[in-house]
Order: structure tokens, then sequence, then C-alpha cells
């Protein structure tokens, strides 16, 4: 038998032309290009004709399509349509993609339990229960045995990288010492020359806890994110301030943001997303935040389990 398409939901502007789009067919089932999954997503443009009582005319709608997939298997496909004319941004592409792997696991779950199946009659323009196939056997969860500290935090940075930000490091909090150190920095070229200028991987690169004009510092002192518009501001007094100019020009940005790990209600370290040019938005922040949280939470179990 072939796969069907079990059910749909729409969420529609509030506009007449996006209701009208709305009710318009777009291929989002089992043979559309987003289901084979050999991307993360697929963009395309179609034409569609926007009917009203007034008049009728075609508007070309801009398409991003998703796969929802659970260990390799697709079992779903999210489908966001724009008319704007320059479609979507390189960081809108990649927060939607995030969101939407992020919540795929969830989604599985759910159907796997059978809690999506439609509870009462088909109404009007529903697909027909006749085609609802049994739902697919629960995925096996990832086992994380062997998991270690190091596993997780360049998890944390994969994902982020997910999220559109392609330079970060984390540094960890030496109690002995009293100041924060560079432990990792994320893949990717400006990366790698912020970590050759300030030695972060090597720990070379520390500052104080209690200094108080260090943003990273700040930020973990007082467990909340800081935002900072130059690299001095997270580099000082480890750099001068003609050296972090220096940097800055080096990697093309100064601009960051620092945002507190942790774990147990215990300072741990910080995630520094930057530097970059522009200043990331409130809901990309979010979804960093909630990356940070699911690690303070996986490294909390990891060193409460006996050893």
């Amino acid at each position: 038998t072939r796969p069907e398409v079990v059910y749909r939901y729409k969420v529609v502007g509030p506009d007449r032309d996006s209701a009208e789009l709305g009710r318009q067919h777009v291929d989002d089932g089992p043979a559309c290009y987003a289901a084979r999954h050999d991307r993360r997503w697929h963009v395309f443009a179609r034409d569609v004709a926007i009917r009203t009582e007034a008049d009728a005319r075609v508007r070309e709608v801009i398409v991003l399509q998703l796969p929802l997939s659970t260990g390799g298997d697709v079992f779903g496909v999210v489908t966001v349509q724009t008319f704007r004319p320059e479609g979507f941004t390189d960081q809108e592409l990649r927060l939607v993609a995030t969101v939407v792997e992020a919540s795929s696991p969830h989604f599985a779950q759910a159907r796997s339990s059978g809690r999506l199946q439609p509870s009462g009659p088909a109404a009007a323009g529903d697909i027909p229960p006749t085609v609802i196939a049994p739902p697919a056997a629960a995925q096996p969860q990832p086992s994380l045995a062997g998991r270690t500290a190091a596993d997780v935090l360049k998890d944390l940075l994969r994902r982020c990288a997910g999220a559109g930000f392609t330079t970060m490091f984390l540094m960890g909090v030496d109690r002995g010492a009293g100041s924060l150190r560079g432990e990792l920095v994320s893949d990717g070229e400006v990366a790698r020359e912020l970590d050759y200028a300030l030695g972060i991987t090597s720990g070379k690169f520390a500052v104080p806890l209690d200094d108080r004009y260090n943003a990273i510092a700040r930020s973990v002192r007082e467990a909340r994110i800081v935002p900072a518009p130059t690299l001095y501001e997270i580099t000082r007094p480890a750099t001068d301030f003609e050296k972090a100019q220096s940097v800055e020009r080096l990697v093309r940005g100064g601009r960051s943001v620092t945002l507190p790990l942790v774990v147990s209600g215990e300072a741990a370290g910080a995630l520094v997303i930057g530097p970059m040019s522009e200043e990331p938005s409130f809901f990309a922040i979010e979804t960093v935040r909630g990356y940070l949280d699911d690690a303070a939470k996986e490294l909390a179990g990891l060193w409460q389990a006996p050893r």
C-alpha cells in the first residue's frame, strides 16, 4: 500500500489574500521534494490565483517546505508561504528549520501514541478515516550511555550553528583561580581566527570572575543575558583596547551576546554568541536560551550520576 496523508493543519494570516491562499492546494504529501529529506529545507516560487468578489489576479508566492522526521523516517512536512518578493532571509530559514527539528520528536511521539488521530466524524472537506494509516512504531530514544560533558557542549554549539550563529565560544568557571577560562569554539573560519588571536581552546584566554566591566563576567555573576557592542567589553582585561580593535577588524564584527550557563542553580560558565556585525533577533536569542537550558539539564544529570 502506498503512504497517504492522514491529516493537515493550516494556519493563515488575517489579511484577505492569506485567507484565500490557505484554501489553495500546495503539494505537501509523501511525493513532494521536501519529503525526500536530502536537504534541511526546500524553497521554490509558484503563482497562485487570488479570487475575490471584486477581482481575480495572479500573485507570486515563495514556498518553504521542511521535513518532519525522526530516526531518518519522514512522517510529515511543514509548509510556510510568503508574498514577500524577497522570500525568506537566511536567518529565518535557519530559525524555522531549527524549530521544526526540535519539535519533530514531540510530534513523532504524539503520532505514535495516536493522540493526533481525529476523534469525531470527519467534517466536510476532511480526509475520510478510511485512508488513515496505522501509526508508526515509536522510535527508540538514543542512548545517553557514554555521554560526557564535552559531548554535551559540542552538541550545544552545533545546535546554535543550526540556528544561524556561526561564531560562538564557551567559557568555563575556574573557581580555584576565581576566573572564567576558555573552553570551546564553534566550527568555521571566523571562530578559528578568534581562537588563534585569543587562545580560547588552549585555556590562555581567561577573565577574572569579579571584573566589574567585563560583559562575560557580569553575565555569569548576575545570571542574566548581557549584550556588548564591542569586542573589548568581552575580552578586557585579557586584551587592551588596541588589540581588541585589531581582532575585531580581523573577524569583521564586535557585537556579542553572553548567556550564562547555570547548572543545578550554580554558575558553571557562559556561552558567548559572536562576535558578529549585526545584533541577533529576540527570537533567535530565545531559541539559543532553550538550547542552553537543555544542555544545563543534561550536564546536571551527568554530574549527579554515580561514577
